[in-house]
């Protein structure tokens, strides 16, 4: 007797570029102001003038095989197991790769980001 099975999970949870970007070549900008902030329009936390997008994929697969030789009075069953997991991320910015920090409209921090940054991870077992 043989018997097999395979079982797999597939996820994405992206943020993708909006199709024709146009702030690609802006400088992400982020206001600190968290209340009273005249200069950005009383609105507090304000990002603006770029985009961050990410790429991320997860993938888990297990399968399994078993073959069972059965006689009057003995039996024997011989099994594998194996699984694969991929796990696959990248993060990406705008074309200068930096990020201005406001408060309440005047510049107090630069973040210069490795962009794109990417991560791919293989587990076989």
């Amino acid at each position: 007797m043989f018997e097999a099975g395979i079982g797999t999970y597939l996820t994405s949870w992206d943020t993708h570029e909006r199709p024709g970007n146009q702030t690609r070549d802006l400088v992400q900008v982020v206001e600190q102001c968290a209340s009273g902030c005249a200069n950005n329009g009383n609105i507090p936390g304000l990002t603006y003038r770029s985009q961050l997008w990410h790429h991320d994929w997860n993938s888990q697969m297990s399968w399994r095989a078993a073959a069972s030789y059965v006689t009057g009075t003995h039996n024997m069953k011989f099994g594998y197991q194996g699984a694969f997991s991929m796990d696959d991320r990248s993060s990406n910015t705008n074309t200068e790769n930096l990020m201005f920090r406001f408060n309440n409209g005047v510049p107090n921090q630069l973040t210069e980001q490795i962009q794109p940054l990417a991560s791919f991870s293989r587990d076989a077992l």
